[in-house]
Parts: structure tokens; sequence; C-alpha cells
């Protein structure tokens, strides 16, 4: 059924099969950082609840945690292309109250946002506070994205981008994904090697850092791969072809720069195209200019902005 008002809800860890009353046990509840996405999913295997009366209808949920101040203005997003995503937002570990507030489809189409739409919610005192990712229809499982951002930006935490080299294709791939890193690094996926080399990106937005689309192609045979761009127009046009399909819109962050000059505390990075060499595009991002200079003596061509040809702006 639809998620209707009960004046009673409950919460089930679905793998110890134990009903109780709020408040959500520790391990229901992940921390989360202003400024911080995290790549989700809901599982058979993790908490939730269901309205009294209704125990065959659970919604699978994924607490978060993090500390706000009093006036702070804050934005939670959950996206998903496998569920209709539902947010509640909490300043107790208590589900039995309401919720400070709630949304549906404020994030556009089945997607959530707090507040609805654009803007923010001010929190209203300092302490902790408690956002609820689940569904609006019962049963729901799948992957979503969670972002939390503030008013103003602020600076968002830096993870790390790994390159890899696949040498029968002389091809270049990066991740900003530590399980997929891991993964390769491992060679469960030959020939692809790293190779040593690896930046920093940002986790979330902030003041003039803006998302990474990540696409994915299987239009050039073997060769297929990936490609990335913080370009809107360029991602648009992307998703409108056939050639290739969208992987995630949040891949990571970055600061674009469109005058080729980075600010303190950034460095360059630096995209190189093969030029169609071998019969399929490969891109390489790189933050040393030595091996910019050794790529495009290879025939490879420089895309970026200002003399040094960046691409964009990274933590230094």
């Amino acid at each position: 059924m639809k998620r209707l008002l009960a004046l009673a809800i409950l919460w089930l860890a679905v793998d110890t099969a134990a009903l109780a009353v709020s408040p959500w046990p520790a391990a229901c509840i992940t921390p989360i950082t202003i400024g911080q996405t995290i790549e989700g999913t809901l599982t058979l295997d993790d908490c939730g609840f269901y309205f009294e009366g209704a125990p065959e209808e659970f919604y699978f949920t994924d607490v978060y945690s993090f500390t706000g101040t009093q006036g702070q203005q804050i934005a939670i997003s959950m996206k998903s292309t496998a569920v209709d995503a539902w947010l509640d937002l909490y300043d107790v570990n208590d589900i039995q109250v309401p919720p400070l507030t709630s949304d549906d489809d404020g994030g556009g189409g089945t997607d959530a946002r707090i507040p609805a739409g654009d803007g923010y919610f001010e929190l209203p005192a300092t302490g902790t506070y408690y956002i609820l990712a689940n569904t609006f229809f019962a049963n729901q499982i799948g992957p979503y994205t969670l972002t939390l951002t503030a008013a103003g930006g602020g600076t968002p935490t830096e993870v790390t981008v790994t390159e890899f080299y696949h040498p029968g294709f002389d091809h270049y791939f990066i991740t900003a994904y530590p399980d997929e890193a891991a993964s390769l690094a491992a060679g469960n996926l030959p020939p692809w090697v790293p190779t040593g080399r690896t930046f920093k990106v940002w986790s979330g937005p902030g003041t003039n850092i803006t998302n990474v689309w990540r696409f994915f192609s299987t239009a050039f045979g073997a060769k297929s791969g990936h490609f990335y761009t913080y370009d809107p127009v360029e991602a648009q046009g992307l998703q409108s072809g056939n050639v290739w399909s969208l992987e995630a819109d949040n891949a990571f962050y970055l600061m674009p720069s469109p005058t080729g000059i980075c600010g303190a505390g950034t460095i360059p990075l630096y995209r190189l195209y093969n030029n169609g060499q071998g019969d399929s595009p490969n891109h390489r991002y790189t933050i040393d200019p030595a091996v910019r200079t050794q790529m495009i003596a290879a025939g490879w061509v420089p895309e970026g902005n200002g003399s040094d040809g960046v691409f964009a702006c990274v933590p230094a």
C-alpha cells in the first residue's frame, strides 16, 4: 500500500528479527558530514520499520547522523532510479515522534529533497540530527545517492582518484570509488593495472565545486570505456544520444576553471584525448605537467582552458 501516516511506528532489524521501539540501534546508524555524498543501497538486510497493523509492508531504512548548529541551513537530496525515494529529518533518535520535515518527490521525479525544490532547511538547535533514507512504497530495495550540503557550500571532504592502464588497448581509466579501485588493483579485471598515479577530488559539492558525470559505452567493442564531464550541456548531449550510457551523475566533484587558473589550495587537472587512436576514444586525466607533455608528444590532444589547457582544479 502507499505510505500513510499512522500513530504507532516500530522498527525492525531484519538480520536479527528483533522488534523494538525507538531509538534506532547503533548498528543502523551511519555518520555523514556536511558536504558528503554517500552511495547507499537499501537491502533486505537493512533496518527499517512498518506501520502498526501492516507488518507485511516493510520500509527498509538507512539512518544517517550528523552534527548541526542552530540556524545552520542545510539541504538533503536522495536520488535513485531503483526506488521511489523518501526522506525524513529528525532532531531526536525517536521514529515515534513527528519528524522535523519529510519529503517524497521534492527532488524531481521520484527523487526526494529536503526542502522540496530548492533552498535550505534551517536547523532549530545545535546537536545531532538523523536522516532517514527510505521509500514511499513498501518493500522497495535498490541503490541511491544521498547528499548533505549547507548554504554557502563550505569545503567537502577529499577523496582519492586512482588511475589504471590497459596495455593492450593503450587506454587509461580513473575511479574515485574505493571498492572499484581495490578490485582492479587486486587483478580482478586483467590486464588492467594501476599506474601508481593518483590525484585528489572532492566527495560532494561546495563553493564553486560541482559534480562530475560518469558515462560508459559499449559502442566500440572490446575497447569500450568510460568518459567523465562536469559540463551539464555536454552531459545532456551524451544522454540524448545512443552511444553513451549514464552510470553516475556524481562520480566525484571538482572545480571548473574557465580561465585555466586555479586558486589557492588547488592545482590544475589536465584532460587529454587520444584523438581516436586505436579506433576508440579514450581520455587521460593527470595533475602532472610532465605526463601532459608526454601524452601530447604521443599524439594525444589537450582539452582545457587557458594557455596551459587546464581542464579543472582539484585539491592540492
